[in-house]
C-alpha cells in the first residue's frame, strides 16, 4: 500500500505506558507510519523503577512498566524492531527513548544489544527480582515512618513537597498522616486551598513557606530535589529535607 502522506515520525512521549490496550497502540502506530519512518517512545524505565524501590510512580494511569527485552518481543508481533536506544538517568527516576522502525528498515546500534544483555543479566524475566523489590519497599515503609514519627514525637513541624500523584500514593500506601505532615507546598496554584486524598494535607504555596517555622520537608516530588531545594533556598528555608526512595533519609541545604 502507498504510505505518501503517512508520518515520517510518530512519537509517543511518555504515553505508551498509560495506554489500556498496548498491541492496539503499536499496531496502529506500524499502520500509519511511512516507509523508512521512525516510531519514538519515551517511558519511565522499568529496572531503574525496581532498583531505586519507586513505587510510589505505580499509580492509576501507569498500565505499564516498560524494558526494553519484553518490549522488543512486543514490536516483533507488528513487523517492528527497535534499532537504537537513548538513557536519561535524571528524568523522573530514570528515562529511555527508544527508536523504532519496521524490521531491517534501520541499522541496529550497540545500545540496544547492550540494553537487552543488561537486563537478562538483572533477571528481568523472573519473578526474583520483583519479590526482592516488594520487600524492599515494605522495609522502606517502616524506615521512613520510623523517621517520620520519631521528628514528630520530638515536637519538630514536617511539612511536604509535591502534591502529586506519586506523593499521594507514597503517603497513603506509608500510612503517614496529616496529624504528622499536616500541610504540602505545591508550585501550582490551581491545587492550593485543596486538601490531598486519603492523607488530607492541606495544600499551599512556597510563599507560607517563608512565614513559618517548618523543620523538615518529605520530597514528595523526589525526582525534582534540585529544583526544590533550589527554590526552597531562594525563599530562605533553612530546614532539613527528608527524602524518600529509594533509601528514606535526611538530607541538609548542603547536600
Amino acid at each position: 500500500m502507498s504510505r505518501v502522506g503517512f508520518p515520517k515520525i510518530i512519537a509517543a512521549t511518555r504515553r505508551l505506558a498509560p495506554v489500556d490496550d498496548i498491541h492496539e497502540f503499536v499496531e496502529a502506530a506500524e499502520l500509519c507510519l511511512a516507509q523508512k519512518g521512525i516510531f519514538a517512545i519515551e517511558c519511565p524505565y522499568l529496572i531503574d523503577f525496581i532498583e531505586n524501590n519507586e513505587f510510589d510512580t505505580a499509580y492509576h494511569e501507569h498500565l505499564s512498566y516498560i524494558a526494553v527485552v519484553p518490549l522488543s518481543s512486543l514490536l516483533k508481533m507488528y513487523n517492528l524492531e527497535i534499532f537504537d536506544i537513548q538513557y536519561f538517568k535524571e528524568i523522573h527516576g530514570g528515562t529511555i527513548r527508544i527508536f523504532v522502525g519496521r524490521e531491517n528498515d534501520h541499522p541496529v546500534s550497540r545500545s540496544v544489544h547492550e540494553f537487552k544483555n543488561k537486563e537478562e543479566s538483572f533477571g528481568v524475566r523472573s519473578h526474583v527480582q520483583y519479590d526482592l523489590f516488594a520487600q524492599r519497599v515494605l522495609d522502606n515503609k517502616k524506615n521512613l515512618r520510623d523517621i517520620v514519627v520519631t521528628l514528630y514525637k520530638e515536637n519538630n513541624t514536617i511539612w511536604a513537597y509535591g502534591a502529586s500523584a506519586k506523593g499521594n500514593t507514597l503517603m497513603n500506601f506509608f500510612e503517614i498522616t496529616k496529624e504528622m505532615i499536616p500541610v504540602v507546598i505545591d508550585d501550582n496554584p490551581k491545587k492550593w486551598g485543596y486538601c490531598t486524598p486519603g492523607s488530607q494535607m492541606r495544600i499551599t504555596g512556597i510563599s507560607e513557606l517563608t512565614k513559618s517555622k517548618v523543620d523538615y520537608l518529605l520530597l514528595l516530588a523526589w525526582n525534582f530535589q534540585n529544583e526544590i531545594i533550589q527554590r526552597c533556598k531562594t525563599a530562605k528555608y533553612s530546614g532539613k529535607y527528608i527524602l524518600p526512595v529509594p533509601v528514606a533519609k535526611i538530607i541538609s541545604n548542603n547536600n
